[in-house]
This record gives structure tokens, sequence and C-alpha cells, in this order.
């Protein structure tokens, strides 16, 4: 049930998010605060990764490729509403370098993540994907603090809608990030919060899982028949084995 939950639920996520693109890019946002061309990238670009996250797996490289470039969207929106907020002088040059920090190590996360998944060794792959997931915590955890300080200057009830929307993404990632690092992936209610479907599949089969080594499954070392919990793709393409 519980898969269901997150595989149709992200299927009409995505048909809503894509839905609100299209009505953006139509006629735009109901809030003139809320800038359309960038409002509508950021729909645009979580109705994809939320298609993808329901359709392929949330450890698809597409999938992470996705959730990256969604992160960018919505840090360009609230990038977009600070300016039209009207600060000047020094604290609007710090916020902007606050802005491009975020960005650049969103952008070495998906680098390291790409990487993690062409290296070769098992060992180098599970260095590289903790540290691409240490960044990917530490990204959102910037994101949520820049719309922290913009949250405050914001009065439209709808901006703060979006901005709340946004910030709901960031805060799962955060968790997710951490229990990921931390264990072998997050709790199960924060899989279908945030999208991931696991499923179990024998370690032996594999070189790794989720990009860590065979030990770092589970919290134990598996044998040829213990079974690990590796996050795979939905039941669309469930069929297909490694």
């Amino acid at each position: 049930m519980l898969i269901g939950i997150v595989v149709w639920g992200h299927a009409i996520a995505a048909l809503l998010f894509g839905g609100l693109a299209f009505w953006t890019a139509r006629r735009g946002a109901a809030d003139g605060a809320l800038p359309r061309r960038w409002l509508t990238i950021a729909l645009a670009l979580t109705a994809l990764w939320a298609l993808a996250v329901a359709g392929i797996a949330n450890s698809h490289p597409v999938t992470n490729l996705l959730a990256g470039l969604r992160t960018l969207g919505w840090l360009a929106l609230l990038f977009a509403v600070q300016r039209r907020i009207g600060e000047r002088g020094a604290e609007a040059l710090g916020r902007t370098m606050a802005y491009l920090a975020v960005a650049a190590v969103d952008l070495a996360q998906l680098l390291l993540g790409f990487l993690s998944v062409t290296a070769g060794n098992s060992a180098v792959a599970t260095v590289i994907g903790d540290v691409a997931t240490l960044l990917g915590m530490l990204a959102a955890l910037g994101a949520l603090l820049l719309l922290h300080g913009l949250f405050r200057g914001v009065t439209s009830t709808a901006t703060r809608l979006v901005l709340v929307t946004a910030g709901a993404f960031w805060l799962i990632d955060v968790n997710s990030c951490i229990a990921s690092y931390l264990g072998a992936g997050p709790p199960v209610e924060l899989i279908a919060a945030r999208g991931r479907r696991w499923r179990p599949w024998p370690c032996w089969s594999a070189s790794r899982c989720r990009g860590r080594p065979m030990a770092r499954c589970s919290s134990r070392a598996p044998r040829p028949s213990t079974p690990c919990r590796c996050s795979v793709s939905s039941p669309i393409s469930r069929s297909r084995s490694w």
C-alpha cells in the first residue's frame, strides 16, 4: 500500500505541477511578486523530477540530476523574489553571494553523484557517494536558511505559500540525506514523503547498493543468502533485474 501511495502520489504530483507550470506560462502567477519565468521553470523541473521518481527510480542518475536541477530552479525563483523586494547595498551583495554559494554546493553534489555512479571501484564510489550526500544536505540546509531570511520580508499570502512548498522539499531532503548517511537508508515514512521506493534485492548480485559497498547495505555484511534493501525502480520497471 505504501509503495502504491509513493508511486501514484508522485505521478499525480507530476501531473499537478506540470499543469501549474503550463498555467503559469500562459497566464502568469496570481501574485505579481512572483516572476512568471522562474516560477514556470521551477514548477516544470519539479514535475519532471516527480515523474522520474514515479516512473524510473529515485536512485537513477536521471532522477538525481532532475532533483539537483529542481533545487537550482527554486533557488533561482527565491533569488528573483529577493531582488523584487528591493534590497540594496552590502546586504544585497551578501545575499547574492550566499545564493551563489548554495548553488555551487548543489552543482558539486550533482557532479560527485555522477562520478559515484561511473566509478569502477566500489570503495571509491562509497567515499564519493558519502561526500555527495553531505553536500546535498548542506545545499538543502543553505536553501532553507535563505528561504527563512526571505520569508520574513514577504507579505503576500500567495508568495508565502510558494515558499512553504519549496521549504517542504528541502526539509525532507535534509532528513533524507542525514538518514542515508548514518544508516542504510531513510525510514519508510520518510521514503514515502520523499518519493523513494525500496525493495529487497540480493546484495551479491550487484557490486554495490546505492553507491555503497555490500557491507554498508545493512547493519551487517550481507551473505549471498542475505537480502538487503536496495533502492530500485518503480512498478513500471519492476520486471527488470540487475
